[in-house]
């Protein structure tokens, strides 16, 4: 059943393979359909929060639940048909373009791969690569640069329907151009969907509805970004060396 209500984490507690706390008795919730921005000082722990959302892993402590049901509950097939991860270090694998978008899944048409891939500007691109859609990239392909990675990541989340979204921000350098075609593609995904972004630019940070900052394993703030500069001391630190 699609989130309706929210999505809640509720007293998680995640180790990493040491032993050492990545999370510890963490609760928040998020109102379906919010954008909100994750910041901390430990990258870790923010992403653990992605893998929490499809079962890559399960927290040592807590649970999460969709509108107040354990997502333990319900199988993967129907939670991973919900949550779509966009990894900053895992956006491509070796394939085309096409194959990237589509995932393998035959129920997706041509028509509708090229349609997502037009939603998030992944086309300007696409009609100067050597074979369009057809063309090779990845670790044994073209390397695209970054953003255009992203969008075609993003097209790939955006034809699967998902009604939760968790992207991290590429960290690499973009130029104007690059950035304004990445937000408008983010805006895109975003519209209708909750969205969970791991920001590496300040842009999201005003954009969000929230930002959750994230501590020595606690959820340390959390507020808009214009409450936390005027509230947190760890956050303006953070704003400062960003």
């Amino acid at each position: 059943v699609p989130l309706e209500r929210e999505l809640a984490f509720v007293g998680i507690g995640v180790r990493d393979r040491l032993g050492r706390p990545l999370l510890e008795d963490v609760n928040f919730t998020i109102a379906a359909g919010e954008k909100v921005a994750l910041v901390g000082t430990n990258r870790r722990a923010v992403r653990a929060i992605g893998s929490l959302l499809v079962r890559f892993a399960d927290p040592d402590t807590g649970h999460i639940e969709f509108d107040g049901v354990d997502v333990r509950q319900a199988t993967l097939d129907s939670l991973r048909g919900q949550v779509a991860l966009v990894w900053e270090d895992q956006m491509l694998f070796t394939g085309s373009v096409r194959e990237n978008i589509r995932c393998s899944n035959p129920r997706f048409s041509d028509r509708r791969v090229l349609k997502a891939a037009q939603a998030v500007h992944a086309d300007q691109f696409l009609q100067h690569l050597p074979d369009g859609l057809d063309t090779i990239v990845g670790e044994h392909g073209i390397r695209l640069e970054a953003s255009r990675a992203f969008r075609v990541a993003l097209a790939r989340a955006l034809l699967h329907d998902p009604r939760v979204v968790f992207v991290e921000e590429p960290a690499e350098e973009l130029d104007e151009a690059s950035e304004e075609l990445v937000d408008h593609a983010l805006r895109r995904i975003a519209r209708g969907r909750t969205l969970l972004v791991v920001p590496n630019r300040t842009e999201w940070l005003h954009l969000a509805d929230r930002v959750l900052v994230f501590h020595e394993g606690k959820l340390h703030a959390s507020g808009t970004h214009v409450e936390l500069l005027d509230q947190s001391e760890l956050y303006r630190h953070m704003q400062y060396v960003r």
